[in-house]
């Protein structure tokens, strides 16, 4: 829940907050850091009219998350976006994962590092199972299948979910696959700023955003994120930020457009509210229930 009232000081009981955590990252972002490139020329891709319903990691509350399987469903409830994660096996190839390990999304099957494992051993685990006996099968994807599958028209977000070391490999994938001359589309996420730039400077043309968690007080409760990071994500090049939609306020989305760049909010769950945002000035409103854009 976001909480009103007075933000909290930076420390409390000696621990530096959340809040100013964030405040730190931003300046450094909006300063440079360490002499890192600029980041690309904002740019924004030619999609439907605004604003647009990004099916998160696929329609993910219906089908396994971050398969062909959800993203199929997605295309097919009209989404016009969808949002995966990926990150690199050992052996060099990109694929469909949120996290870090396989636990969670083989139903315990086998908890291995993405990292750690390969392609093959990674393609053995059934990721659909857990989800509902009829995507009993459903195997992990890989980035360019993941792209091949992605139909003119719409767009596909990449979220890099791993730091800066693997975006030559991501961006290879990328191009690889590239579904833009079919009349596709592509936009990167990503939490880690450097990692997000490293990837677009190697993707001339195609839209950054920068994920942000909100900061919070003493106690965990969101707060609403600062303006500052409107100015910051410009001055890194990114075409917009993601956020977590609970924390972004009036003042953060008046912020968002004077800096000319683009919102996406996440994770929004509720018919009531995805229709609250279409009127907020979201460009993208992601969302596990793509279906709920219908009503």
């Amino acid at each position: 829940m976001i909480r009103g009232g007075r933000r909290p000081g930076c420390y409390h009981r000696g621990v530096r907050s959340p809040r100013c955590l964030l405040l730190g990252l931003i300046a450094t972002a909006a300063c440079g850091s360490g002499g890192s490139p600029p980041g690309p020329t904002p740019s924004s891709p030619t999609m439907p009219a605004l604003p647009g319903i990004v099916a998160h990691r696929g329609a993910s509350f219906q089908a396994p998350e971050n398969t062909l399987a959800a993203l199929r469903l997605a295309w097919s409830l009209g989404a016009e976006s969808s949002e995966i994660d990926v990150r690199v096996t050992a052996d060099g190839h990109v694929i469909l994962m949120h996290d870090a390990t396989t636990g969670r999304t083989s139903g315990g099957a086998a908890d291995a590092a993405v990292a750690g494992s390969t392609l093959a051993a990674l393609r053995a685990l059934d990721v659909g199972d857990w989800k509902a006996a009829r995507y009993r099968g459903e195997r992990i994807p890989t980035l360019g299948e993941a792209l091949a599958a992605t139909p003119p028209g719409r767009m596909l977000f990449v979220e890099i979910k791993t730091g800066v070391g693997d975006a030559a490999t991501i961006a290879a994938a990328i191009l690889a696959a590239d579904p833009r001359p079919r009349g596709a589309a592509i936009a990167l996420q990503a939490y880690d700023p450097e990692a997000l730039a490293a990837v677009a400077a190697a993707l001339p043309g195609v839209p950054a955003y920068w994920t942000v968690d909100p900061p919070a007080d003493d106690h965990g409760a969101a707060l609403p994120y600062p303006p500052e990071l409107a100015r910051a994500a410009a001055a890194r090049g990114f075409a917009g930020v993601a956020v977590d939609h609970r924390a972004a306020s009036d003042e953060l989305v008046a912020a968002v457009a004077a800096a000319g760049l683009v919102l996406d909010v996440w994770t929004v769950n509720d018919a009531a509210a995805i229709r609250a945002w279409r009127h907020r000035g979201a460009r993208w409103i992601e969302t596990d229930h793509p279906e709920l854009a219908r009503d």
